[in-house]
């Protein structure tokens, strides 16, 4: 078995452990999958859910063959970064920001935002959508309409 090349915290797999990839995900969807690791003393250590979606996102893109890349993000994004993170315009997050929905502060004459506020808003729209949509599955239920 072919052992991956690290280098200044960089990973290259050659094509063997591509391919090994590629064999895992043609048997079986990830979908639903957790992931374990097992230490050389037989101890199990379950990964959390994102962690392992993070591992099993990356390995059915190397087995796919596409190149990829894991980051961190930065502590301060870019009006840019951040629209790109919460799915919406640069447009509508700066609208929001001048509504102070979300804070910012300046570096020269440009707005910059912190990553943790990103994702908490990020967070706090996707249970806003979840709710929406378990409202109006309760209202469908009330009016007879479920399918």
């Amino acid at each position: 078995m072919s052992s991956p090349i690290k280098s200044q915290n960089r990973i290259a797999m050659d094509d063997r452990i591509i391919a090994e990839a590629r064999a895992v995900f043609s048997t079986q969807s990830s979908r639903g999958m957790a992931l374990v690791l097992k230490k050389h003393d037989g101890t199990e250590i379950a990964l959390p859910e994102k962690v392992a979606d993070i591992l099993m996102s990356t390995l059915a893109a190397l087995s796919e063959g596409e190149p990829t890349s894991i980051l961190r993000v930065p502590d301060e994004l870019t009006s840019t970064a951040a629209a790109e993170i919460l799915g919406v315009s640069r447009p509508t997050l700066m609208k929001w920001a001048d509504q102070k929905k979300i804070s910012t502060f300046d570096v020269g004459t440009h707005r910059r935002f912190l990553r943790k506020e990103v994702l908490e808003l990020k967070e706090k729209r996707r249970e806003d959508r979840l709710r929406a949509f378990e409202e109006l599955r309760v209202l469908d239920k009330k009016l007879g309409i479920e399918d």
